[in-house]
């Protein structure tokens, strides 16, 4: 049918020979039917342009309606099986608060891969933000369009610049420092029931090729009542604290740092507890690669200090510990899905019986044409309860999950499977109701 689509006459004959021939039919609902079946294939084929360039956008937050609206001289297909070109979307947020976006644009052809990155300022619109990524992307896609008849749909427009010696940024007068302030209130009432939630939160980063510093404070309070006819049940929960980090580079695969944190919890049980703990952290890959790849190593030992609200279980209503930590991160975003695992395994000095592992994985794969799986675990042995409360939790804490209760493990597991068939292009952008 593709191939025929190329001699209109020779389409046109065909198609009023055939109508003539289900028209002849003794019965007219089947040959309607192979009549409707026909007219959907003909318009399918006919849609697109075999010469040109098929496109598989692999992507997890961008706007396709707007890339297919603004991108229309290639062919845009569902599958990557199907595409003559493979670009691979990351992106990383900047030291500002702004997006950097990285596009690979990946082919089977030697020396035709590429990639390309680009920047958006951190107070830009969602239309500033879809405009930046969609120039880069028409940028990228140049080169493997050339040859082809959709080249000629292209025009090349220099952008005037103004001659002379290159102006010299001014000076930093926040010397590289970028604050946020967020808080909101949220009240959900019913005739029987009724919640107030209050949060706020404030942050300061400093972010250069040398340091990153940042630090975060929050404060949340929680209210929730419940009434049935002459009895009621007022339920007040509250978290809040403080946390700071600063890492020094100390090349392309190591850094050292260090954090301290204060924080106080009705769930946890803690009036006060004050963390220190110095980190160091291994690269095998080089950071410049973390938007597509990062496998890390990191070390973290310190001492804590805990207030708690009520006496635990080992009676203790204030203790010291001394903590160690050693985590292994994993991700990877390649053409083939995502990857991302994470262990964490700690414990307490000098009691080592009092550990924490934990494990979390999340894995993407696209299998084969139109089939992807999805994998999402974890899973968390608990071995370092020191801060539960002692004697018996109230029905009021354990219906509404206002207190930490003993256990010895925690796990979820989801799996997903994902089969998409049908037309290969995904050009037709239609919003309608």
């Amino acid at each position: 049918m593709r191939s025929l689509s190329r001699s209109p006459v020779c389409l046109i004959l065909l198609m009023e020979s055939f109508y003539m021939h289900l028209l002849s039919c003794y019965s007219g609902r089947l040959c309607w039917v192979l009549l409707l079946l026909f007219a959907i294939t003909a318009d399918t084929s006919i849609a697109q342009d075999i010469n040109a360039r098929r496109v598989f956008l692999d992507c997890q937050f961008c706007d396709d309606d707007f890339v297919r609206r603004e991108v229309t001289f290639v062919d845009w297909v569902r599958d990557r099986a199907d595409a003559d070109v493979h670009v691979l979307v990351t992106s990383q947020r900047t030291a500002s608060g702004g997006r950097a976006y990285q596009l690979a644009f990946l082919t089977t052809e030697p020396g035709r891969s590429d990639t390309l990155r680009t920047t958006v300022e951190p107070n830009s619109t969602d239309y500033r933000r879809r405009a930046v990524f969609v120039e880069a992307l028409k940028l990228g896609l140049v080169p493997h369009v050339l040859g082809t008849p959709q080249m000629h749909q292209l025009r090349i427009e220099q952008v005037a610049t103004e001659r002379g010696e290159a102006k010299v940024p001014d000076k930093d007068p926040w010397d590289s420092w970028v604050f946020e302030i967020e808080g909101g209130v949220s009240v959900d009432r019913e005739q029987q029931q009724k919640e107030l939630d209050i949060d706020a939160d404030f942050s300061a980063r400093r972010i250069t090729e040398a340091w990153r510093i940042r630090s975060f404070f929050w404060g949340n309070y929680e209210r929730e009542s419940f009434e049935d006819n002459a009895n009621s049940l007022d339920s007040d929960a509250h978290s809040g604290g403080a946390w700071m980090m600063a890492v020094k580079s100390l090349g392309p695969h190591w850094s050292a740092g260090v954090a301290t944190s204060i924080r106080a919890d009705t769930y946890d049980n803690i009036q006060r507890r004050f963390q220190m703990e110095p980190a160091v952290e291994y690269s095998y890959w080089d950071y410049a690669e973390a938007e597509r790849r990062e496998l890390l190593f990191i070390y973290r030992t310190g001492p804590r200090y805990t207030t708690y609200i009520d006496t635990t279980i080992f009676n203790k209503i204030a203790e010291p510990h001394w903590r160690q930590e050693l985590e292994v991160r994993l991700n990877s975003t390649q053409p083939w899905g995502s990857a991302d695992f994470d262990v964490e395994a700690s414990h307490f000095l000098p009691d080592i019986k009092r550990y924490r592992l934990e494990m979390r994985g999340q894995l993407s794969l696209r299998l084969f044409r139109g089939f992807s799986l999805n994998l999402n675990a974890s899973f968390e042995r608990v071995n370092d309860q020191v801060n539960l409360v002692r004697g018996n939790v109230s029905t009021e804490d354990l219906l509404l999950r206002r207190r930490e209760l003993e256990t010895d493990y925690r796990a979820d597991v989801r799996i997903g499977l994902g089969y998409t068939f049908g037309s290969l292009y995904n050009n037709v952008v239609n919003t309608r109701l």
